[in-house]
Order: C-alpha cells, then sequence, then structure tokens
C-alpha cells in the first residue's frame, strides 16, 4: 500500500520514472501476499497502466489496462472510470474504432449508475454526484471533432441519453409523488414545504451573525433528510418501473416536418494522437445536426469554447449598457451588441447554414454560454436572425420530441403581477426594470422591491385578450395586495395557461446553502416587509404540481437565468417550472423593460389567441414585430428590447 501511495504521488506530481519503480515494487509485494489476480493488484495495474499511457507506451499501458479490467471487484463507478480512462489512452495511442468502443461502455455505465443512484437523493446531492462521474463521451467528441468522417450515430444517440438526468428525475419524482393520494406522503410535502421556508429564512438572516453558518447547515440537513425520505417513497412506488433509454430513430421520427434539430454540445478537447502526459482538456463546442427521414448526422467542431463565451459575456455586456443607459448611448451599445453578435453568429451558426437550410423550424438544444443568447438577436447582413432565418425554439434536451403520457385536463388563464410590495405605503417610485437586482446575497437582504406599473396593465391587457379570444376558459386576474406568493401556490396548479409578471431575482450560487435553486425566485406582494413570507424560490416552483400546464409564461428580468451546469443547462426558474410539469415556459434572458415588456406580452397572446400560432411561432413572431416597430418609429433596434424573451420546451 506504502509503495502504491509513492508511485501514485509521483503521478500527480508528473515524475513518472520515479513512479514506476514504486508501482512494480508495489505490484510485486501484493502478488506474493495476495496472488496476481487479487483486487490489490489490480488497483495498482490501473496506476501503472497511467504511468504507461502518459509517457506514450501505449502497447504495455493497453494490456495493463486490459488485465485491470479483469477486476471483478470493483463497483459499477470503477468499471465506468476504468473503461473510460481505457478509452481515453486508446484515442492518445490512435487506436479510434477502440477508443470509441470503450468510451461508450464507459458513458453507458455511468449514465446507468446515475439514474440508478439519484432516486434515492436529494437534488442538491444528485448535481453533485453527477458532477464526478466520468465524461467519457468527451473522448468520443474530441475523436469525431479530429476525423468527422467516422461514424457518430451511436455516439450522438449516447449523448441525448446523457443529457439532463437529474432534471428528468426531479421531474418523474415530482408527478410521482403528486399523483398520489397517500396521507403520508402528504405529510412529507407539506414538511418539505416548510423546511424549505426554514431555509430560506435561515439564509434571509442578518449576514455574519454568530450561528447563522451553523443554522443554514441544521437547515438544510432537514430539509434533504425529507427529500431522502420522499425520493424513497417514490422509488418504493415506482420499484420494477423501468426507464427506457430513449432510441436515436425515436427521436428522428418525433421531429416535426420541415424541421431541423441542432443539439450544441459542450465538452472536454482531449488529445488524439498524441501523447499528453498531463491528460489535459480544453473546454469546447460541437454541434450535432439531425434531419427527419434522413440517416445522415452531420457534426460541426465550432473549436474552444472561451473565444465563444467571451462573445456571449460581450454581447450580453452591451445588451446590459442599454438597460442602464437612460435612452444615452444607445448606437454606441447596439454597435458594440453587433460586432460581438456578429463574431458570434460565424462560430455557431454560419458553419451549419449550408445543412439547416430549407428548414421552416430549427429546434436548438443550447449547452453551456449558448443557453444565455437569443439566437433571434444575431445580426445578419443588416439586420437580424430573427428577420431572415428558419424560426428557432429552444428545447432542454433532444428528449423533449418524445411524446409524453396522456396530459392532464386543465383549462383557463391565471394571471397575476403588479403585487404590492409594500403592503403598509407603496412611498417607492416604480421600477424601469422587473428584476434587475445585485446578485449578492447581504444585498438582496436588505434589498427593497419597487413597484411595477407596466405589469399591471400588462396581466389586464392579457386577461382581455383571453376573454376576446378563449371566452369558452374562464380567467383569473390578481394583482395588488392580492398578488400574494400563497395565492399563487394555491392557484398555479388549476390552469391551462400561468403568466406571472412580477420582479425575479438570480443570486450568487456560493449564497448560503449553495443550492442554486434555492438562489433564483420569483417577487410577490408584502415583500418589503418580509421577504421569507412573499418570496418563491425556484425549488418551492419545482414542488408544485402543474403538470397539464400549456404555457408558464414568467414575464420577469432574468426569468431565464441561473447557474450553468454541465449537461443539466441553467438551474433556475425555467427548469423549476419544467420540473413541476409545465410544457414551455417563456422567459427573459435578461432585464427587461416594464413598458416594452407589456407591448411584448400583448404580441404574443394575439399571436397565439388569435392567430393559433403555435408556441415558436408566436415566440418568434413577436419579436419580429417588436423590432420592425421600433425600426419604423426610428427607434434603438438593439436586441435588449425585443429579444429577450425566448421559449423554452414544447414548440407547439
Amino acid at each position: 500500500m506504502i509503495e502504491n501511495n509513492v508511485g501514485a504521488h509521483y503521478i500527480k506530481a508528473r515524475e513518472f520514472n520515479k513512479a514506476l519503480p514504486h508501482l512494480n515494487r508495489a505490484i510485486e509485494i501484493d502478488t506474493k501476499v495476495f496472488g496476481p489476480d487479487s483486487p490489490m493488484v489490480l488497483h495498482i495495474l490501473g496506476n501503472l497502466a497511467d504511468v504507461y499511457n502518459r509517457t506514450g507506451q501505449y502497447a504495455p499501458a493497453w494490456r495493463t489496462y486490459e488485465r485491470a479490467l479483469s477486476n471483478t471487484h470493483m463497483t459499477y463507478d470503477e468499471q465506468a472510470m476504468q473503461h473510460a480512462a481505457f478509452a481515453r489512452s486508446l484515442a492518445a495511442g490512435g487506436n479510434l474504432s477502440r477508443s470509441i468502443q470503450e468510451a461508450l461502455i464507459a458513458a453507458r455505465m455511468s449514465r446507468e449508475s446515475l439514474v440508478l443512484q439519484i432516486r434515492t437523493l436529494p437534488e442538491r446531492q444528485a448535481l453533485a454526484y453527477d458532477q464526478i462521474r466520468p465524461r467519457a463521451l468527451d473522448t468520443t467528441l474530441s475523436v469525431i471533432a479530429r476525423h468527422p468522417e467516422t461514424p457518430n450515430a451511436d455516439i450522438y444517440q449516447e449523448m441525448i441519453r446523457s443529457r439532463a438526468l437529474v432534471a428528468d428525475e426531479m421531474a418523474r419524482r415530482q408527478k410521482n409523488l403528486n399523483s398520489q393520494n397517500d396521507s403520508a406522503i402528504g405529510r412529507l410535502l407539506s414538511d418539505l414545504s416548510q423546511a424549505r421556508t426554514e431555509l430560506v429564512k435561515a439564509e434571509s438572516a442578518t449576514s455574519g451573525k454568530e450561528g447563522n453558518s451553523s443554522a443554514i447547515a441544521d437547515a438544510t440537513v432537514r430539509m434533504e433528510k425529507i427529500e431522502s425520505a420522499l425520493a424513497e417513497r417514490s422509488a418504493e412506488i415506482r420499484r420494477g418501473e423501468r426507464i427506457e433509454a430513449v432510441k436515436l430513430d425515436d427521436v428522428r421520427r418525433n421531429l416535426p416536418r420541415h424541421s431541423m434539430l441542432v443539439s450544441y454540445v459542450s465538452f472536454q478537447r482531449r488529445s488524439v494522437q498524441a501523447v499528453d502526459p498531463s491528460l489535459s482538456n480544453t473546454p469546447s463546442y460541437m454541434a450535432f445536426v439531425l434531419k427527419p427521414g434522413s440517416e445522415r448526422i452531420r457534426v460541426f467542431d465550432l473549436g474552444i469554447a472561451k473565444p465563444i463565451d467571451d462573445l456571449v459575456t460581450q454581447a450580453r455586456a452591451a445588451a446590459d449598457a442599454e438597460a442602464h443607459s437612460g435612452g444615452l448611448g444607445s448606437i454606441r451599445n447596439e454597435r458594440a451588441w453587433r460586432t460581438a453578435g456578429e463574431a458570434l453568429r460565424k462560430r455557431i451558426w454560419d458553419p451549419l447554414q449550408a445543412e439547416i437550410a430549407g428548414a421552416k423550424l430549427v429546434l436548438i438544444v443550447p449547452d453551456g454560454h449558448l443557453n444565455l443568447i437569443p439566437f433571434a438577436g444575431l445580426p445578419q447582413d443588416d439586420g437580424y436572425l430573427v428577420e431572415h432565418g428558419p424560426v428557432i425554439h429552444v428545447i432542454s434536451s433532444e428528449r423533449d420530441l418524445m411524446p409524453e403520457d396522456a396530459l392532464q385536463k386543465k383549462s383557463g388563464l391565471l394571471a397575476i403581477g403588479s403585487p404590492t410590495f409594500d403592503l403598509a405605503v407603496n412611498s417607492l417610485p416604480p421600477s424601469p426594470l422587473r428584476g434587475d437586482f445585485p446578485s449578492t446575497c447581504d444585498a438582496f437582504r436588505s434589498l427593497q422591491f419597487r413597484p411595477l406599473p407596466g405589469s399591471a396593465a400588462e396581466v389586464s391587457d392579457v386577461s382581455s385578450a383571453w376573454r376576446q379570444w378563449n371566452r369558452e376558459e374562464a380567467s383569473a386576474l390578481i394583482t395588488g395586495a392580492d398578488a400574494t406568493s400563497s395565492r399563487f401556490l394555491t392557484e398555479a396548479a388549476r390552469y391551462r395557461v400561468l403568466h406571472v409578471a412580477t420582479h425575479a431575482f438570480v443570486l450568487d450560487a456560493r449564497c448560503g446553502s449553495g443550492n442554486p435553486l434555492l438562489h433564483a425566485g420569483l417577487v410577490f406582494a408584502g415583500a418589503n416587509q418580509s421577504h421569507d413570507a412573499s418570496i418563491l424560490t425556484a425549488q418551492q416552483i419545482a414542488s408544485l404540481d402543474l403538470g397539464g400546464v400549456e404555457w408558464a409564461v414568467l414575464s420577469a428580468c432574468n426569468s431565464g437565468n441561473g447557474v450553468l451546469h454541465d449537461g443539466e443547462g441553467v438551474l433556475g426558474l425555467e427548469r423549476a417550472f419544467r420540473v413541476a410539469g409545465a410544457h414551455s415556459v417563456v422567459m427573459a434572458l435578461w432585464p427587461v423593460d416594464d413598458i416594452v415588456t407589456r407591448q411584448y406580452m400583448r404580441e404574443l397572446y394575439i399571436e397565439r389567441l388569435a392567430r393559433h400560432a403555435t408556441t415558436a411561432d408566436a415566440v418568434w413572431n413577436s419579436s419580429r414585430k417588436l423590432l420592425l416597430d421600433r425600426r419604423a418609429a426610428g427607434k434603438s433596434t438593439n436586441p435588449w428590447y425585443w429579444a429577450g424573451f425566448v421559449g423554452s420546451g414544447d414548440w407547439e
């Protein structure tokens, strides 16, 4: 054991020549004591194979990996890790077909293990577990980036199967629990709601107060203990349920006519056909394009991630500058957007243009920073993509295309907005933006929310449009002091369409317990008296029963933002509404103007109700209408005004 540990130390220090004698000595000793096929010897062989691999000695490395894999005492996760390491070595040494084979084995094992393990884990722990599993698909993606002619159907299928697994589990769990008429589950759900409220209250306590960190830790333990109990109940009810892995052919078959599917993927680029002592990883992007009725899957290497992510950041900075400019510097701000946006389009969209030509609808699965940019707002010629290209719609994962079980039948509209944040005296001036708040915990604790007069007119417009064009279904309009969090919790599950016009917030992921789903939320009436009672976090919303909700329109700043999590997308409000069961979410990617948002929402509901547009068309056409109206009026056409809202989920 000591010799193996010393060898592992030298591997970490990249002193491979010093590591070899210690590892060989460890094998010699343990072989004499335990036998040549003992788990101890086979474990050390994994380290020895690593040394051979990093020094370019591939033939002995591969023999050693194969022998190490004969260890029947390894856990399923350890086997997946060993297959992943073997695949990486094969890629570096040039045995590409075998590398892909081993990597797909590792990816399948890792996926299956994750799906089983997270059935009984609280969400925060499930996300943490997802982060530590081997990323064997990165090896396959590195190979096809280098050799795009390589057959890729099996790789693409495994990628589709491996996305958003935690979100899927949380949605299945919530749907299952909501369907049970079980008093014990009901009590646990009530306890969970109370525990989450207590955690929010602990995190809202004054920063630096003695014992506050302990209170947060204790509240987190209580909450996750209840989550685990509910997860156990769900798993018990689902005993024998087999979650079928989606097939690529099923995705292809369910693509709409005249559409294309573009799957962006953020991956760690690895060494292919080259020695790599440091086992380096270079963040990169790739895109797959799938056509209905075609066996061909085109793959595009979009290059290193940093310049792409930097351009997304620059474009968003230009939009943010316009949001806070007070109308000054609009020409400069739009020029900055167009400079960054055009460079971004050339990297992530133009390479795909020839392949998607002729499509009327492009369904996009974004990844990484591409979740944070509205494709409609990318510059094209003298205008923007929204004026030229096919309709573009975002889906969370390729599995969103699969038909769902029979939908719950709900009807009617719930429009809630313009909450009275200060129930005593509303003395604060109106806010031009819906939730442009500081992201730090300390600043948020003392924040006073300003009224949103535009949102009152907006929800009134939405309610009127509903009554005009959809008289068969009821509508509920809730504003002012009645627009409380408790009222929303009570009413939301009853309606087919939810429209929420208020402030939203996204806080730094390092706040309090570090759970990102507790640091995004919506603000309701009375928030200036009590944050605890008037704020709904994303995690609380995810616990609702929103099955049968076709549309959840989040008319609030940054309602599409949150913490980026590899393979899971954005952890925030959109995810919460989707986990709760909502089929489509309309959300904002940045701070939105109170008055302009009213105009956008008027167009959105005209498209949906009067013209019977799909979700994809309604969102796209509303953005284009605002752009054209602003241009005709001689106003700034910075995408901040018209491109911030995007649709996600069911395109219909």
